[in-house]
């Protein structure tokens, strides 16, 4: 496999490549300050200055030296002369480990971050290639985790891209070392408890001494992704017709027949959802406990911090996590608002249909029991409305509602109230409501 020289010309080739035409409001750099996040935001932005750049930086509240990093990232974005971000997450450890738990909450936190249309960038390289298929390969993956990462993927509103992918990572230290830049080392990168650490470190230099171990596995990746890529469009279709009018849940009666093709279409299900795809026994017991079950029951089976169930014919994911109790949060409608362990919620400035543009105060809160809106045909029970539209019990839970100077105004994806709603060709607001997976 030919690669070209690592340069910011050959990385912008790579990127036009991976942009596919679009023109995307922003292009966010995840950096976490280490050598391969520093060289992709240091390489773009010194080969095209005028685009819309911005960095990223994820503290996950786990080393006491994560705020000190977070600032070197942020000067690194003051020399290159591009604003940056600072996303607080919180992790925590479920079945798959600390290292998934914290891959995911990240995940959330870009998604989240992501407004329509743009997309992130992350600097994983040819060597993180490499260990991804080697690793899948060790716990038994399937087709699609033979394929490794895909250089691009739908990720929220926006898109996940990894420029990087064709270079290793001694391009990446050689350009470094060339243009003096420096980096953070993260001790956690030595940590042998780790599976990946554990491959990069002991494993993978061994085999190199008898086998072209990273050229192998590369190729093995390209050919899966070739042999995948051949069923992908009849498999898109699937999804599209199994996926409910919300985007997220499914139709379960589509797993009930050809079980090799329910086990894919449930990798491809986590995948739209921007989440790792389950492992094989996982996806198994899906299509046995919750598939599966009698007609009338309520299912639930947990998969680390998730939960799958099921509720009049579709199957849904949710978080483990129950939600807040009376949580009660004020909210300026030009910011997003992020509601800790529920999802984020968003007020799009817009002409016409949507919420009227009032002064203040805004406050967003639980379901308390008792609300009334009027949707049209006069107030009635929130309770009702919600059993209606066959919003399933649990996300009823979690749906925030809209207050405004105390009155139950809207709530996202169901409706507003009539006696607030914009005069059409007046200034409004849209709200956008987008669940924590």
């Amino acid at each position: 496999m030919d690669v070209p020289t690592f340069s910011p010309e050959t990385l912008l080739r790579r990127l036009d490549q991976l942009l596919q035409g679009a023109r995307p409001p922003r292009l966010w750099i995840a950096c976490s300050g280490g050598l391969d996040s520093t060289v992709l935001a240091h390489a773009l932005v010194r080969g095209a200055h005028g685009r819309p750049w911005a960095l990223v930086y994820v503290d996950h509240g786990l080393h006491p030296d994560a705020p000190r990093w977070g600032q070197a990232v942020a000067n690194l974005a003051d020399r290159l002369g591009i604003p940056c971000e600072r996303l607080a997450v919180t992790v925590t450890p479920a079945g798959a480990g600390l290292e998934a738990a914290a891959r995911a909450a990240r995940y959330r936190a870009f998604a989240s971050l992501l407004a329509p249309g743009e997309a992130l960038l992350t600097a994983h390289h040819a060597d993180d290639q490499v260990e991804t298929v080697l690793l899948r390969i060790l716990r038994g993956t399937g087709l699609d985790g033979l394929a490794g990462m895909p250089e691009r993927r739908p990720l929220g509103v926006g898109t996940l891209l990894r420029p990087l992918l064709p270079w290793p990572r001694a391009a990446l230290r050689a350009y470094a070392q060339a243009t003096g830049l420096a980096w953070i080392d993260d001790p956690a990168n030595d940590d042998r408890d780790l599976d990946r650490n554990y491959l990069r470190h002991d494993i993978l230099p061994r085999l190199a001494e008898r086998f072209p171990v990273h050229t192998s596995l590369l190729r093995l990746a390209e050919h899966a992704r070739h042999a995948s890529e051949q069923g992908r469009e009849a498999r898109a279709a699937a999804l599209r017709a199994a996926l409910g009018a919300d985007g997220r849940s499914l139709e379960t009666a589509v797993l009930a027949g050809d079980r090799g093709a329910a086990l894919a279409l449930l990798g491809d299900w986590f995948a739209h959802l921007g989440l790792p795809p389950p492992s094989l026994d996982q996806r198994r017991r899906i299509l046995d406990e919750v598939v599966g079950a009698r007609p009338d029951a309520q299912p639930v089976l947990r998969l680390g911090g998730h939960c799958l169930r099921r509720h009049r014919g579709r199957m849904y994911l949710t978080p483990a996590a129950a939600p807040p109790a009376g949580g009660l949060w004020d909210w300026d409608p030009a910011r997003p608002l992020d509601l800790p362990g529920l999802g984020t919620l968003r007020a799009e400035a817009v002409t016409g249909e949507g919420l009227r543009r009032l002064p203040g105060p805004w406050q967003v809160r639980l379901r308390a029991g008792g609300e009334r809106i009027d949707l049209g045909g006069g107030r009635r029970p929130l309770k009702k409305i919600l059993q209606e539209r066959g919003i399933p019990p649990w996300e009823r839970a979690r749906l925030p509602l809209v207050f405004h100077r105390g009155e139950l105004v809207a709530v996202p994806g169901v409706g507003v109230d009539r006696a607030f709603r914009a005069i059409p060709g007046n200034p409004a607001w849209r709200l956008v409501w987008t669940p924590r997976q």
